[in-house]
């Protein structure tokens, strides 16, 4: 029988690479179409207090508030830092059946901090923002499930 490792916290991070979306681009993605839409598209997508960016980040489409002075925002590269806690445990897979057991395990992932590194269209940093509300990124959780744990020194 193999040992159940646990562990408690262990960081983990995930980098996102969010594109903006284009106004006329948008209906499409939301699943519409017609000319209405791609003027509620274009009014979605210029400046305000706070300014509402939409962004592709492969799977999804996200929605991002950012102050107006990123208005210019052509790119966006999420900085995802979280905690993993979990345990594993290898099962038995020899002996009588009585005593047999498939391995099993579990592993939680959540976002305790995000840095977002907001890009122009020639590729130039305009700036760092952390947003005060994690809860508008939870769809990014999924990305910290597909990163490696290095459990070798927990």
């Amino acid at each position: 029988m193999g040992k159940v490792q646990r562990w408690k916290d262990v960081p983990v991070s995930a980098n996102i690479t969010l594109e903006r979306v284009r106004a006329e681009e948008l209906p499409s993605l939301l699943g519409r179409s017609g000319s209405l839409d791609i003027q509620i598209a274009k009014l979605l997508q210029t400046e305000g207090r706070p300014q509402v960016l939409w962004l592709w980040d492969i799977d999804n489409l996200i929605e991002i508030d950012l102050p107006s002075e990123y208005s210019r925002t052509f790119e966006i590269e999420a900085e995802v830092e979280g905690t993993s806690t979990g345990m594993y445990d290898p099962g038995k897979q020899w002996g009588p059946p009585d005593t047999c057991y498939p391995p099993e395990e579990e592993d939680e992932r959540i976002i305790t901090d995000l840095t977002l590194v907001i890009y122009d269209e020639e590729g130039e940093e305009l700036g760092k923002y952390k947003p005060e509300d994690l809860s508008d990124f939870d769809s990014f959780e999924a990305k910290l499930y597909e990163e490696d744990l290095d459990l070798n020194e927990f």
